[in-house]
């Protein structure tokens, strides 16, 4: 009897860690979904509402997915090459060019888009002398779970990189470069392909897998109903 009991206890605790899980999962998978249809409404907003920016903010995160109009200086003779970018089954790279706010003098990055491998060894460089105005939208990227570093060997112009860390991106420069990346706008005369999305997953995939692991919680409740009333049947015979 004592080791039926000990069984039952062992059954009761994975199934509660199980249920717990199921659970978790769901409401992650939720509010994944929730930020994702944030990011839809911000990025719909119409392309007129440009918010300009001579300096940076207090908080980026207020301007998150928001059209922006950035006033200031290219910084083009060192930029950055994003690797493993991929347009229509091509290889390529994203340029990341830093750029000046004239008012405070803060660098940021704007993303002026997509280039084939061929391609970036010819690509013409952004006039530098003159302040101009910039239009695109901004967002703030995620380092994320990551690999190794985010470039390998020396600095060289243009720096191939994996992915965005900041704070290792502002040593190679030589300058610190704010959290915010801007996104030019295709018709920009400095814009190349445009393939950044605001989002890779659409808000309702993210509700169905939400609605997935409940379901599977709700079954699993289902079974271990039966189970239980199962064991007690058995219980009561012995």
């Amino acid at each position: 009897m004592a080791i039926i009991r000990a069984k039952r206890k062992a059954g009761y605790l994975l199934f509660s860690i199980a249920l717990a899980i199921l659970f978790f999962l769901g409401g992650w998978q939720f509010q994944r979904g929730q930020e994702k249809a944030n990011i839809e409404r911000l990025g719909s907003l119409s392309d007129s509402q440009y918010a300009i920016i001579d300096e940076a903010p207090v908080n980026w995160e207020t301007l998150a997915y928001q059209s922006a109009a950035l006033h200031g200086r290219w910084l083009g003779q060192r930029y950055f090459l994003m690797d493993n970018r991929l347009h229509k089954g091509q290889p390529g790279y994203e340029v990341l060019v830093p750029f000046e706010l004239s008012a405070d003098g803060t660098i940021m990055l704007v993303n002026r888009g997509w280039v084939s491998r061929r391609g970036a060894s010819n690509l013409t460089l952004p006039d530098s002398e003159q302040e101009r105005v910039v239009r695109g939208q901004l967002y703030l990227p995620q380092k994320g779970f990551t690999l190794g570093s985010t470039y390998s060997g020396e600095v060289r112009w243009p720096l191939t990189i994996l992915y965005y860390d900041m704070a290792v991106l502002s040593k190679a420069l030589g300058s610190n470069i704010d959290a915010a990346v801007l996104v030019l706008d295709p018709s920009d005369g400095q814009s190349l392909v445009r393939i950044w999305q605001p989002g890779n997953v659409a808000p309702a995939r993210h509700y169905g897998y939400a609605v997935q692991w409940w379901g599977l919680a709700l079954t699993l409740i289902i079974f271990g109903f039966i189970w239980r009333r199962s064991a007690d049947s058995k219980q009561l015979n012995v």
